[in-house]
């Protein structure tokens, strides 16, 4: 099924995650659900930046280096972690970020993240909406290659075949914690749904495993930026690069059998809590788990609104630890408008 150099695929990367994320059992949670809940800690991937987004790219930032590239051009929100992760992982490697960010709801925390965007000389070009974003993106990568510059193109949350693997091999990770018994066996697994990466290639890693389990995919972004269309393509761009094609179709539908969306948390949409949002965090905060409103906390508060599930069940915390604010004022971009904070 696999092919023959999956290990080796799987172990070219840019080393930025030391050892495996740890597993712990949320007590006040599964007091709270009268059900064990566990959380896969990936705010702990890096201590410069952590989060699944580093996990991505591991892999991403490896295709970067081998093609030549001298500096990278992504997508995002204004407040977007995968800008912010791409940003100080890649300065590392001397590479320079271009990021084209569009709106959403006006909050400190969004001010925050750019203000963090700004500190890490990432070159942000504003989109009036996500669609515009295509053709500010095509204006980008024109004016980079016009000045000799060879840029490389990150999708959407770094979505991609390439960092499908970085997702791969943290459902990899998570098969050897069960079988050392710090991860339940059985029940479902609660993910964010983003931009769909971490959900096919959690559901790709554990039928490749041997394992599948259900992956309850919370949506937190528009259906237009994440669906089972878009999951299916991201399954197929990672089973390209590690199944062998007679078995490629089989494993892609066995992944894609594992993966249900729940929408029940969106909400108003990107950006916005659900009403759930205060309490859980509240709750989460009671076994030392910090959660946002609008992404942490929609997916734990569509485990604790699922009373008719029993048995264990596992949170994915799929972002960095919260930073401190800045001290100081923030120092914003120029097109940020600063209109009343919704």
């Amino acid at each position: 099924m696999r092919l023959p150099n999956f290990d080796e695929t799987l172990s070219k990367r840019v080393l930025l995650i030391g050892s495996a994320t740890p597993v712990r059992r949320l007590d006040a949670v599964s007091s709270a659900t009268s059900r064990d809940v566990f959380v896969k800690q990936d705010d702990q991937t890096s201590a410069l930046y952590g989060g699944t987004k580093t996990r991505k790219l591991e892999f991403i930032l490896q295709a970067a280096t081998a093609a030549g590239a001298d500096s990278l051009v992504t997508l995002g929100s204004w407040a977007s972690h995968h800008i912010i992760a791409t940003a100080l992982h890649a300065r590392r490697l001397g590479l320079g970020v271009h990021a084209i960010v569009s709106p959403q709801p006006r909050n400190l925390y969004v001010e925050h993240a750019l203000h963090r965007c700004m500190e890490a000389d990432v070159a942000l070009y504003p989109a009036d909406s996500g669609l515009n974003s295509a053709f500010v993106l095509w204006k980008v990568l024109r004016e980079l290659r016009r000045k000799g510059k060879c840029p490389y193109l990150i999708n959407l949350g770094g979505s991609s075949g390439a960092g499908m693997l970085g997702t791969v091999r943290a459902a990899i990770e998570l098969t050897q914690q069960i079988a050392e018994g710090q991860a339940p066996s059985t029940g479902p697994i609660y993910v964010a749904l983003g931009s769909g990466s971490t959900a096919a290639g959690l559901a790709l890693g554990l039928v490749l495993s041997g394992q599948q389990r259900r992956i309850r995919a919370i949506q937190v972004t528009s259906g237009m930026v994440v669906n089972r269309f878009v999951l299916r393509r991201l399954l197929m761009a990672g089973a390209d690069l590690l199944v062998e094609p007679r078995a490629r179709r089989t494993v892609v539908n066995a992944a894609s059998e594992c993966i249900e969306i729940d929408r029940s948390m969106l909400g108003r949409g990107y950006g916005w809590p659900c009403k759930e949002s205060d309490a859980t965090i509240a709750l989460a905060n009671v076994d030392g788990l910090p959660l946002e409103a609008t992404y942490t906390a929609k997916v734990l508060s569509a485990l604790l609104a699922a009373p008719l599930e029993h048995g264990p069940a596992l949170y994915w915390h799929t972002l960095a630890t919260p930073q401190p604010p800045p001290v100081g004022e923030l120092t914003l971009p120029q097109w940020y408008d600063g209109q009343p904070r919704d």
